[in-house]
């Protein structure tokens, strides 16, 4: 329990960054039995990722995968001023 806390829609997520089950060469301690969240990092496939503006702003600086979408994204989509 002290590992885990319940997201906004009731699942269990890992309370902490970087994650108390990442090995140094960050790969997952509890792959097989990792949380849904984990499962879906970084959520760039789920419903509303459009108003996680920030969470997403912040996996862009950790996780390839997500730079990657948000850089098509904006490329596909600009931001107009």
């Amino acid at each position: 329990k002290k590992f885990l806390i319940e997201d906004y829609d009731g699942s269990l997520m890992i309370n902490g960054v970087p994650c108390t089950f990442l090995n140094k060469d960050n790969t997952c301690q509890i792959y097989e039995v990792r949380p849904v969240a984990c499962r879906e990092y970084p959520h760039t496939a789920q419903f509303g990722f459009h108003r996680r503006s920030r969470m997403n702003a912040q996996n862009t600086l950790v996780c390839p995968a997500a730079y990657e979408i948000v850089k098509r994204l904006m490329s596909i989509h600009p931001i107009k001023k």
